[in-house]
């Protein structure tokens, strides 16, 4: 349940369930996340976009957050899953369909009954140590600044490149002329950040 998955996490962090803070993002199929730990008086803090970058956040102390609970893509819980091992961290997950299209479509994939009842490990998320993990900030966020125009033809960006293998977190800050990125200026083309 939602209330043994934060107090699980309470006492492995050391703290009691009222000094929790965690991170859900603000939409109604979270509404009984919310309500459990309303019960225990765990603070929350409700984000819209960007489950990835949230995610990543658990495991930088300054962040506060101590843990994220709700229902997301299975793309970006394996890439969350590959950053947050880089970070040593830990995290559950579990498939979760919510419509029948979406159940039909892992029976064709081949999932069993007892594979989307089972709780996945980190390790079943994402195996071995020789995983990397790679993000550049396009928009502001709380874990990477966004692009940044520098006079007419350069841009500013951010990224972090992490590896499990060593536990090495990269931040780097880095100049780009516009003149001669192509690929840089679709972007900001596409994010309307011209």
């Amino acid at each position: 349940t939602v209330e043994e998955n934060i107090i699980a996490v309470s006492k492995a962090l050391g703290k009691n369930t009222t000094q929790m803070t965690i991170a859900v993002q603000d939409r109604e199929r979270h509404n009984y996340i919310v309500e459990a730990a309303r019960k225990l008086g765990t603070r929350i803090q409700m984000f819209g976009d960007g489950d990835v970058a949230t995610g990543i956040a658990t495991c930088f102390d300054e962040t506060g957050i101590d843990m994220m609970m709700g229902i997301g893509g299975g793309p970006e819980g394996v890439i969350t899953a590959a950053a947050i091992k880089c970070m040593g961290g830990d995290m559950q997950a579990q498939i979760c369909p919510l419509s029948e299209q979406e159940l039909k479509r892992c029976y064709e994939l081949g999932f069993t009954d007892e594979e989307l009842e089972k709780v996945l490990t980190i390790e079943d998320l994402a195996k071995g140590d020789n995983l990397f993990f790679a993000a550049t900030g396009i928009t502001e966020g709380d874990l990477l600044n966004g692009v940044k125009h520098i006079g007419s033809n350069k841009a500013k960006t951010q990224s972090v490149v992490m590896r499990a293998k060593t536990g090495t977190i990269r931040f780097v800050d880095a100049i780009h002329s516009l003149d001669k990125n192509d690929i840089l200026v679709d972007l900001m083309k596409k994010y309307n950040m011209e």
